[in-house]
C-alpha cells in the first residue's frame, strides 16, 4: 500500500499526488482529466480515459521458413499480447495461410499486402465491447457444436460436412476467446481499460478463465466428431456414448446458465456430479475409439465442473458448501 498525505488547496479542496507508475500506465500527462467515483464502501475510485492509452504497439514477425503451426502460434500470441500493428515477413508459399490466420482474429484488417509481406492493423473499438457479450458468444458457439454433434452421436458416425460445420463453429469459439484473452492481458492491471470495459480485475480474470474452459470443451467436442468421422460405432456403443453426450450437454448448459445468472445453487448442483464420467469409463471395455470418446467426455465434464466452481468462488455469499 502506498501512503500519501493530503494537501489543502484553498478553503474547500484537498489534493494528493498520484503514483507515477499508475499515471504512466494510464497514459496520462499534465492537464489530463481523471474521474473520481465514490463507492458504497466509502472508497474513492480514481479512473482515467482509455483514449489516452490507445497507442500503437508495432510488432515485426519474421516467419520465413517456419512451420504452419509455429506461424499460427506467433501471430496469435502477438495479437493476444496487445499488438496493434503487425508487420509480417513470410515465404510466398505460406502467404495464403497467414491471411487465413489473420482473418480469424477479431478486429484485425490487412492494410498492406505484398508477395512476401503483410501489414495488419487492429481496429477494435473498445467502447463498443462488452465482456459479458463476448462470453455469451463463446458459449453460444459451443452450444451450436453440441447441436451439430447430436445427430452424429445418434447414428454413431459423422460425415465430412458435419465435421466441417463443427470446425467452422470452433473457429468462432477461438476468435472470441482470443479477443477475451487479449482484453484480460490489456486490462488486468490497467484502470483505463477496466473503466472502459466497466469491469474490475477479478471479474475480468474470472471471465477469461470461464472462456478458457469453454474453448477447451469446444476442442474436445471437435475431437469427438473427428473420431466419429473415422469410425462407425456399433449399436450398443451408440447407446453408451449417447448417455455420455446427454449428460455432458445438460451439465454444460446448467453450468453456463449458472455463470450468466450468477446462480450459485445451480452451480452447486453441477459440481455434485464430479467423478460421474470417471466412474462410467473406469471399467470400460471395448474398442479404442469408444475409450477415447469416453475420455474426451470426462475432460468436458471436468472443464464444466471448473466453470461452476468459479461461480461458487465468485459469489462469496454461498449458502451451501461442496
Amino acid at each position: 500500500m502506498d501512503q500519501r498525505k493530503l494537501i489543502k488547496l484553498g478553503n474547500s479542496s484537498y489534493a494528493i499526488a498520484l503514483p507515477k507508475d499508475w499515471v504512466d500506465k494510464s497514459g496520462l500527462g499534465k492537464g489530463d482529466n481523471v474521474f473520481i467515483t465514490p463507492n458504497s464502501n466509502g472508497e474513492l475510485i480514481v479512473q482515467s480515459n482509455y483514449k489516452k492509452i490507445n497507442q500503437v504497439k508495432e510488432l515485426t514477425l519474421n516467419l520465413e521458413g517456419k512451420k504452419e503451426r509455429d506461424i499460427n502460434r506467433e501471430i496469435i500470441a502477438s495479437y493476444i499480447n496487445g499488438g496493434t500493428l503487425l508487420s509480417i515477413n513470410v515465404n510466398k508459399k505460406d502467404f495464403g495461410f497467414v491471411k487465413e490466420v489473420l482473418k480469424d482474429l477479431f478486429g484485425v484488417e490487412i492494410i498492406e499486402s505484398k508477395p512476401t509481406s503483410i501489414i495488419a492493423k487492429e481496429m477494435i473499438d473498445m467502447n463498443s465491447i462488452s465482456i459479458g457479450s463476448i462470453t455469451r458468444r463463446i458459449d453460444n458457439s459451443v452450444r451450436n457444436i453440441f447441436e451439430i454433434l447430436e445427430p452424429c452421436i445418434k447414428k454413431g458416425s459423422a460425415t465430412n460436412k458435419e465435421y466441417n460445420e463443427i470446425m467452422s463453429a470452433d473457429k468462432d469459439v477461438n476468435r472470441f476467446y482470443f479477443l477475451l484473452w487479449r482484453l484480460m492481458i490489456l486490462g488486468v492491471d490497467n484502470p483505463s481499460v477496466l473503466n472502459t470495459l466497466n469491469a474490475d480485475s477479478t471479474s475480468l480474470v474470472y471471465s477469461w478463465l470461464t472462456g478458457m474452459n469453454i474453448e477447451k470443451i469446444g476442442d474436445d467436442l471437435k475431437k469427438i466428431t473427428e473420431i466419429l468421422s473415422k469410425n462407425k460405432l456399433k449399436q450398443d456403443e451408440i447407446g453408451f456414448v449417447e448417455k455420455l453426450f446427454n449428460k455432458a450437454e445438460e451439465n454444460f448448459i446448467n453450468s453456463l446458465n449458472s455463470y450468466h445468472l450468477r446462480d450459485k445453487n445451480l452451480a452447486f448442483e453441477v459440481t455434485k456430479s464430479k467423478g460421474e464420467f470417471q466412474n462410467l469409463c473406469s471399467n470400460l471395455k471395448g474398442r479404442d475409439a469408444v475409450k477415447e470418446i469416453c475420455y474426451l467426455f470426462s475432460k468436458i465434464h471436468s472443464n464444466t465442473h471448473y466453470i461452476s466452481k468459479y461461480v461458487l468462488y465468485f459469489i462469496k455469499e454461498s449458502s451451501r458448501k461442496e
